[in-house]
């Protein structure tokens, strides 16, 4: 969305009309290959044996036009399809990459100042945890303070790799407390900054690494990382746990959840938020006009597929009558068709998901928004589920691949004699 000149928020019309006119560009752009690769194809199959490769794609080379229009409709088809599991997958997987960045850990608790953690290891499922002190302090503008058991970082933080340049391993190793300087990790924006302010209290820092979002705390806040060892001994400060950070055996925090539930403990969980952003209706919306447009275009590229054969038999009824007086067999007319309607189809496909794949890399980061449409924490990462656009391509291709069949049985039984005798008294 963006916002209007009276201040409103309205929808970015390039947003909504971009990937359509981008398909359609690549579409039409894509039809200046079937008269190339009808050419190419045809000067490697004239000097192979075989009757049906060699006329199947003779009549394409010689009449591309006539398959122009259905390779156009089938590309349509295919990559609004692909774009449509593209922008999906993507979208999944942002929200759970949100949910994973905003809780910090598979299960975060809050709990009371001096807590312990005893019970909390013997949870079902988890694995490794570790106390963490949350304050608001001062470096240079308000930020998050976050201090926590530096060893059990990498077991329990969930930062996502291409947040930092260096692993969380090796940022955590260098939390370690030295002296009377602490180190810190903290967001980019912070990186010249010298001096952490704890209420009162200013606290020389060494930034010992930066990341460009840091886990457990809101989009776009500044924020600082330290061992809670190093900042209890810096600041001579209690500075006692206000929650608990868990990890969970295969990231299944279901059991503990529901355990600490029952406890009447405040939890934060993976799961149920990636559940909650998941319920956004504006991902819902988009999904289902993706599915819809995919639909409709697979119904009209299949109705148009399956005229075109139809005519183009029709018109060549005389031709295959004459093929069929000169002995030519069933699998052969069949292969014909095959050869020749392949054309079509596998060029569309490949066609239709590399032009999917195309405006996806352009186009869906910068449409999947949160739901009060503003830019996602953490930047959206493409995913391209291309199992599941290969299946997509192999199912459309079967059913296509099926009218051919029945197009060429039905030839077939109505016989050459009819046909060849349709104008003898003429």
């Amino acid at each position: 969305m963006t916002e209007t000149t009276g201040g409103d928020l309205g929808i970015d019309p390039l947003i909504v009309t971009g990937p359509a006119l981008a398909l359609l560009c690549g579409g039409l752009l894509g039809l200046r290959l079937v008269p190339l690769v009808s050419r190419i194809l045809e000067r490697a199959t004239t000097r192979r044996p075989g009757f049906a490769a060699a006329v199947g794609v003779r009549q394409v080379s010689r009449r591309p036009a006539r398959y122009s229009g259905p390779a156009l409709l089938l590309t349509m088809a295919v990559a609004i399809g692909a774009l449509s599991l593209a922008t999906s997958a993507t979208w999944r997987q942002s929200q759970d990459d949100q949910a994973r960045h905003l809780t910090g850990a598979d299960l975060r608790v809050a709990t009371g100042q001096g807590d312990t953690g005893d019970g909390f290891s013997a949870l079902p499922g988890v694995t490794a945890l570790t106390p963490v002190h949350r304050v608001r302090a001062s470096m240079g503008g308000d930020v998050d303070l976050l201090a926590a058991d530096a060893a059990r970082l990498p077991e329990v933080m969930l930062l996502r790799p291409d947040l930092s340049d260096l692993p969380l391993a090796t940022l955590a190793s260098r939390l370690a407390g030295d002296g009377t300087t602490l180190p810190v990790v903290v967001t980019d924006d912070l990186a010249k900054e010298r001096t952490l302010t704890i209420g009162a209290s200013p606290v020389p820092v060494r930034v010992v690494g930066t990341v460009r979002a840091m886990p457990g705390t809101p989009a776009g806040a500044s924020a600082v990382l330290a061992d809670l060892t190093a900042l209890r001994a810096v600041t001579k400060a209690p500075a006692k746990a206000t929650e608990w950070w868990l990890a969970a055996s295969g990231h299944n925090t279901s059991a503990a959840a529901a355990a600490l539930a029952k406890q009447g403990a405040s939890v934060t969980e993976v799961a149920a938020l990636s559940r909650q952003l998941r319920d956004d209706p504006l991902a819902g919306g988009l999904r289902g006009a993706l599915v819809l447009g995919f639909v409709a275009a697979l119904a009209f590229a299949v109705l148009g597929f399956l005229v075109n054969a139809a005519v183009s038999a029709r018109e060549r009824r005389s031709e295959f009558a004459l093929l069929g007086a000169l002995g030519v067999g069933f699998r052969q007319m069949l292969g014909l068709l095959a050869v020749e309607q392949s054309f079509v189809i596998g060029l569309s496909l490949v066609g239709g998901t590399l032009l999917a794949a195309a405006v996806a890399l352009a186009v869906v980061p910068s449409i999947v928004l949160t739901g009060q449409a503003t830019a996602v924490t953490p930047p959206v990462v493409l995913d391209i589920p291309w199992p599941g656009i290969a299946a997509l391509a192999l199912g459309v291709g079967a059913v296509l691949l099926a009218v051919i069949f029945g197009l060429a049985r039905s030839l077939h039984r109505r016989g050459p004699g009819s046909v060849l005798r349709s104008g003898e008294d003429r």
